[in-house]
């Protein structure tokens, strides 16, 4: 007999961001661009927000650094709902990261807001600032 508990949806995504030297609007989602993995099609690059495609208990990662010329603190938000944040300083590219684990109806959003500051600190190929999350177990 099948344990309900372990999802038969398999559910996972990584992205991180890549533009470079890109101011961000106030309170803009953060568009992870470039996506590694998207297992079940629930991370969207375009809007930047993940739509749960199945009702269960999920974790989501987030990292940042910020550009060395500015902070910035990012929110993570499920649906319109600010649930946390993450915060770094000025002048050192520092790093900040949070994993969160929250429960999800289907169709319900997960994605990463700018609070403040202004810019990210990205190239084409380093990956400091990532977005990703896996569903643990179906509700």
């Amino acid at each position: 007999m099948r344990d309900k508990r372990v999802p038969k949806h398999n559910v996972s995504f990584l992205a991180y961001y890549s533009k470079y030297r890109v101011q961000l609007g106030e309170h803009e989602a953060i568009k992870y661009n470039r996506v590694i993995e998207n297992i079940g099609n629930g991370y969207n690059s375009f809007t930047g927000k993940f739509t749960a495609p199945v009702s269960g208990i999920y974790s989501f990662s987030v990292s940042m650094m910020s550009d060395s010329s500015n902070y910035m603190q990012l929110g993570i938000m499920k649906n319109r709902q600010l649930l946390t944040t993450l915060f770094t300083n000025a002048k050192t590219f520092p790093q900040s990261s949070n994993t969160i684990n929250v429960s999800l109806q289907r169709g319900d959003t997960m994605w990463i807001q700018r609070r403040s500051g202004r810019m990210l600190h990205a190239h084409n190929l380093d990956r400091y600032n990532t977005f990703s999350g896996v569903l643990v177990s179906l509700m």
